[in-house]
């Protein structure tokens, strides 16, 4: 690496671009695994939270109006499915509320949920869920197999801020309604997007559209969660009509409307949860309120889901965390005092009932802070909210390394007093715990840190009994000395640095509790990271603050925001090797990793997705894993981050030294030569074409730099990257350039790094695109060429310069060679053609627009749905230049001959129609028998009798291929012949009261048909062609 680093500033310099030192781990490198998450309850449970928007404070990514934040839905086959909010999964219960299954896990990607919090079933029985954090739809078989996912997060059609509603329509069509900016969009069955609903001349104001449904008829309703009305749409896209609305249609019927069902009927069944009525309202389809199921649940709990069965309505019921003073919901970090399922009939009487205690051993709630042990045993702290601005329940959880709950000490375990709340934990090299304790919610007495001495009973699991017969040895530090303790962490030599919040300092304390010192920020620091150099990185509410071991000001990195670099109450803090700095971004959802620049200045190298809820505190454990606290799932994750490794491990401290320098490079003598591929290059004047930078004949090649120059009057640089010479064999490269001024690229790299051998033989260096400005003769040359080796000695090579020739502008648009089929008998049709291999192709079918991939030999290959009849589509063919043409085709989809018949009756159906035959088909020998010619005019074939041979001679022509299928019978013989090969019926025609019969099943299967016989009505039923 160190041999790169020497290159690259070499050839930095040499071409005037800005130097940074590189580390080993590139940002596009940067991975974050999960391997594992601490806290998930066994899969029998059901959890819950709530949230009053998709985040909590910031005022760009308010919503305002309360999501149904459980998903819920009655699966066709009579299944209740319920959403877990709390760990992101999904329950499977039957109709009595008993737990089938489980599926789907906490995280961000495929297969995972972290709120998922609608539900929608299609014609199939597979499911879809919105997941409003991950904003993104997902989709799964009716036996939990995930099959596919869309959207991201953004304002662009396809994406997501916030999704809270989604429907499926009869025809597949996908309904998602966007919270945050006020949209609903509508998707095909293959998530492609069709359009926006409320657009158009027929609109009605939509603030915070919530949950859909689609009715009986195919209606789309949707909630519009401000004004408490459920609108009606039409699936293009028109608002119909107000389908439930106050009388006076302005006073909201809803404060605070939740999730909402249809019946069959068009019956409504809303949720209202506005303070003090907690009832499940009836609406007929005419939007008139019919009845009320009352005492759904306690002033003290919120209803958050709905769903219906045609004889049953289930809600989900979560507790307030105020008990006794009504539903207190605007704070959603919370562990709720109640969690129930309960059971309905039609009429509102209660059926059944499930609960899932909130306060079950070993669930969390606030969990802020983790720390790790040596032999991996892990504790957090969790702090569960039981009543507003009251009694926290306080207490560290505890874990083993394979992630079993073990035990938990609370603040009664600790004889501490009943205002107790726990902040922080750290453990040192002897594996002590140490956790920050305030008195009161606020702080309002000083707090201190107790040091708990670990022992075997601690990681025993509890039980009722043996729990109350644990006693704990700790001793309080800094009583006196700390205001109020934040953030903890443990340096190399187990001394103790404290994040004091009220006197914005980082308080120091040696291993035997005595005070070494204190360190203002000028900030109220939430959690703190020392490096072996002791300087140390403190979180704050918007930015990330360095100094050194004298309280120095050494850097800051942030500022609050939600752009990679920004922060949003940043909370954990972790110095990893060579100095970078690891941030959770909590409101942002979200892992960031700042290096630093030559200087004191830090930069951002890593921003990670959304793929947290609430990230709080972290530690680094003996295993080189990072553990990070989720304050939102109550979970703890441990994730492998690749490149970065705990300080000390490696290159340490945020100033790395500079790397030696290499000794005075050798000239080598080689037969390399550099040039460009092609050598005589033909531009349109408009158009564009790629150029290679290629070198043959190379020995031990490491590197390489170079001016490029062409003349910006002819041409313009619109690409320049690296090519896969010195990268072929997995090596990862660094390249950089700058065009400026125009005409003249200094170009640094590739180079290959770490320390590994040159590479041999010929290949492209650096792939540049240009496109013509003006017509006339001109050339590309490179000059001041660095080749280098690995110890970088320079290799001499050979320049190969090119001439240019910017052409007068083509005015012929590119071809479409392809040739369409008169039809295809297929539900879908895939063709392929050829074109000129720079042009763009684009489809046009009734199904939309897509583009199609153009291969780099021009060829091409398409896929489209047919419907019966007529299929026309488009391919527009556009150049580089600017050239198009529209190329349209037309398939016919080609409709299969169904023909039914019955024992002994005249009449007889194709395709629906009745005929009727010139005699009954009829049972011979245990075979149907039917009239010669019947059967094949049914089948649309041309039927020929010669008499004096006695034979039938039935021909078939294929309308899509236009090839034939000649059969031939004779009376009373079983041989026969398919396009003149023998083909034993083993049945033979016959001639019966002057009427000739022919073997039904023999002749209809020879001629390519599929027959089946239902004996129990003796009907025939003829499929021609085979499907």
């Amino acid at each position: 690496m160190k041999k790169a680093l020497a290159l690259i500033v070499a050839v930095a310099v040499l071409a005037g671009l800005p130097v940074i030192m590189a580390r080993n781990t590139a940002a596009s490198d940067v991975k974050i695994t999960v391997e594992q998450i601490y806290g998930v309850m066994p899969e029998s449970y059901i959890g819950s939270f709530n949230l009053s928007g998709p985040n909590t404070v910031e005022s760009d990514y308010s919503v305002g109006y309360y999501y149904p934040m459980c998903a819920m839905k009655v699966t066709s086959g009579g299944d209740l499915i319920v959403a877990d909010t709390a760990y992101g999964r999904i329950h499977v219960l039957d109709s009595d509320l008993s737990h089938k299954s489980v599926f789907g896990s906490l995280g961000f990607g495929d297969g995972k949920f972290q709120y998922p919090v609608d539900c929608a079933e299609d014609g199939d029985g597979n499911l879809y869920f919105v997941d409003m954090y991950n904003c993104q739809v997902s989709k799964w078989d009716k036996y939990g197999k995930f099959l596919g996912a869309f959207g991201t997060e953004g304002q662009e059609n396809g994406q997501f801020v916030a999704p809270g509603g989604i429907a499926v329509d009869a025809d597949g069509n996908i309904y998602v309604s966007d919270g945050h900016t006020a949209r609903i969009q509508r998707f095909d069955s293959a998530f492609k997007f069709k359009n926006l609903l409320n657009v158009g001349t027929d609109t009605v104001a939509l603030d915070s559209p919530g949950p859909i449904r689609v009715g009986p008829n195919g209606e789309v309703f949707v909630a519009e969660m401000k004004s408490g009305t459920i609108f009606q749409f039409k699936p293009s896209g028109d608002f119909v009509k107000a389908a439930v609305k106050s009388p006076d249609g302005k006073t909201p019927i809803f404060t605070k409307m939740g999730a909402f069902e249809v019946d069959a009927n068009g019956t409504f069944y809303i949720l209202d949860r506005a303070n003090g009525s907690n009832a499940v309202k009836v609406f007929d389809k005419d939007g008139k309120e019919k009845a009320t199921f009352q005492n759904v649940a306690s002033d003290d709990e919120f209803l958050d889901g709905i769903a219906i069965s045609p004889n049953n309505v289930y809600v989900h019921v979560y507790g307030s965390i105020n008990p006794g003073s009504g539903p207190m919901i605007d704070n959603p970090f919370i562990v709720p005092s109640s969690q129930r399922l309960i059971k309905f009939d039609k009429a509102g009487s209660k059926k059944g009932e499930e609960s899932y205690n909130p306060m079950q051993e070993g669930r969390g709630g606030n969990i802020t802070s983790c720390a790790v042990t040596s032999n991996g045993t892990l504790y957090a702290v969790s702090n569960i909210n039981v009543a507003q601005g009251g009694k926290y329940t306080s207490k560290i959880l505890i874990w083993d390394a394979k992630g079993s709950f073990q035990n938990s000490i609370s603040t009664d375990d600790l004889s501490l007093p009943s205002q107790a709340l726990f902040s922080d934990v750290a453990v040192d090299s002897y594996d002590n715990v140490y956790v920050s304790v305030n008195e009161g919610f606020r702080g309002e007495v000083p707090g201190y840190i107790l040091k708990i001495a670990t022992g075997s009973e601690m990681l025993s699991t509890p039980t009722p009994d043996s729990k109350a017969a644990i006693s704990y040895s700790s001793e309080q530090i800094g009583k006196g000395d700390l205001g109020t303790p934040a953030g903890l962490c443990v340096d190399r030599m187990d001394n103790l640095y404290v994040a004091d919040r009220a006197k914005q300092s980082v308080i120091i304390f040696t291993s035997k509790g005595r005070k070494r010192d204190e360190l203002g920020v000028n900030t109220s620091p939430s959690n703190v990271s020392v490096d072996p150099f002791r300087n140390i990185a403190c979180a704050t509410d918007g930015q990330i603050v360095v100094i050194d071991k004298k309280g120095r000001d050494v850097a800051s990195m942030g500022g609050q925001g939600r752009k990679p670099g920004q922060l949003y109450y940043p909370h954990g803090v972790l110095f990893a090797n060579n100095g970078a700095v690891i941030v959770s971004d909590a409101e942002n959802g979200r892992i960031q990793i700042f290096e630093r620049k030559e200087g004191s200045d830090f930069a951002v190298t890593y921003t990670s997705p959304r793929m947290f809820y609430i990230p709080q505190g972290m530690c680094w454990g003996k295993d080189q894993k990072v553990y990070l606290a989720d304050n939102f799932h109550n979970v703890v994750y441990r994730l492998n981050i690749n490149g970065y490794t705990p300080p000390g491990i490696g290159e340490s401290g945020p100033e790395p030294p500079l790397p030696p320098q290499p000794p005075a490079p050798q000239n080598i003598p080689s037969d390399g030569e550099i040039y460009f591929q092609p050598s005589d290059i033909k531009i349109p004047s408009g158009g564009s074409t790629d150029v290679n930078i290629s070198i043959k004949y190379a020995s031990n090649v490491y590197g390489v730099g170079m001016t490029l120059k062409y003349d910006p009057q002819y041409l313009q640089l619109d690409k320049c990257e690296q090519g896969n010479f010195l990268s072929s064999d997995g090596n990862k490269n660094l390249f950089i350039y700058k065009d400026e001024p125009k005409g003249t690229v200094k170009i640094g790299g590739p180079t290959r790094t770490s320390a590994v051998a040159g590479m041999n033989g010929e290949g492209i260096l650096i792939k540049v695109r240009f496109t013509g400005v003006k017509e006339g003769d001109t050339k590309l040359e490179v000059s001041e060429v660095l080749v280098k080796d690995p110890d970088l000695n320079n290799i001499q090579v050979s320049v190969t310069n090119a001439k240019v020739k910017v052409m007068p502008k083509d005015g012929t648009p590119p071809p479409v060679n392809f040739t369409a089929p008169k039809c295809s008998w297929d539900a879908s049709f895939t063709g392929s053609g050829t074109t000129e291999k720079d042009a763009k192709l684009t489809l046009k079918t009734i199904d939309g627009t897509q583009d199609i991939k153009v291969g780099a030999d021009g060829s091409f290959k398409f896929t489209i749905n047919l419907k019966k009849g007529a299929n026309s589509f488009t391919i527009t063919a556009t150049d580089p230049a600017g050239n198009s043409k529209d190329y349209t085709f037309t398939v016919n989809q080609a409709t299969r001959n169904v023909v039914v018949m019955w024992v002994g009756k005249l009449v007889y159906m194709v395709n629906g129609s009745n005929m009727n035959l010139n005699a009954a088909p009829q049972l011979i020998g245990g075979s149907t028998y039917v009239p010669m010619r019947d059967l094949g005019n049914a089948l649309s074939c041309v039927v020929d009798w010669d008499a004096k041979e006695k034979k039938a001679t039935y021909t078939y022509t294929d309308p899509c291929s236009g090839s034939q299928t000649v059969l031939e019978a004779w009376i009373d013989k079983t041989m026969g012949r398919l396009n003149g090969n023998p083909l034993d019926f083993g049945k033979a025609p016959k001639i019966i009261g002057g009427r000739t019969l022919v073997p039904l099943r023999a002749i209809s299967s020879g001629l390519g048909a599929d027959v089946k016989y239902e004996a129990s009505s003796k009907q025939i039923t003829i499929t021609h062609p085979k499907p």
